[in-house]
């Protein structure tokens, strides 16, 4: 899992930096990786599983899992938060799933902290089995990042 984490966070990286060069100052991007061992793995749980809900599979939230996250900021009202999940598929420890879910925040002018409503990606999760050698991974996993991206930048795109 540390493995698939550091692809996960370096695929990631690379992408931010690409739509910061793009978007130039017209937005804002932060993002954050949280690792299988940091405290905040356990971290969107509601959202893993109803993604995996909505792809009819069992995310099985008891072994390790990892995430990263991006938030867009478009201007004051139009904040995205897209968060990349790696975790398990199915009962067992032999799957693993990579899967991305959407968040538009819901601006509250009198509070300074927002809420989050889920949209559902209709992006199926990328399975891999961990019996397989990380190396052999990589290229779909990059590629299952980058089409995440891509359907998020496409529903951002469709917002404005």
């Amino acid at each position: 899992m540390t493995q698939l984490y550091i692809i996960l966070r370096d695929t990631m990286e690379h992408y931010k930096n690409d739509l910061i060069n793009s978007f130039e100052n017209h937005s804002s991007i932060d993002s954050f990786y949280c690792g299988p061992d940091e405290p905040d793995a356990h971290y969107y749980a509601r959202q893993i599983i109803s993604y995996a809900n909505l792809h009819d599979y069992y995310a099985n939230l008891s072994f390790d899992k990892c995430w990263g996250r991006f938030f867009f900021q478009i201007d004051k009202v139009k904040i995205y938060r897209m968060v990349i999940s790696i975790h398990h598929y199915g009962y067992d420890n032999s799957t693993f799933a990579v899967g991305a879910f959407l968040s538009t925040a819901l601006i509250d002018p009198t509070n300074s902290s927002n809420e989050f409503l889920d949209i559902p990606l209709s992006l199926p999760p990328l399975t891999i089995s961990s019996e397989k050698e990380v190396h052999f991974l990589k290229p779909s996993i990059k590629q299952q990042i980058e089409f995440s991206i891509m359907t998020v930048l496409a529903y951002i795109a469709n917002e404005l």
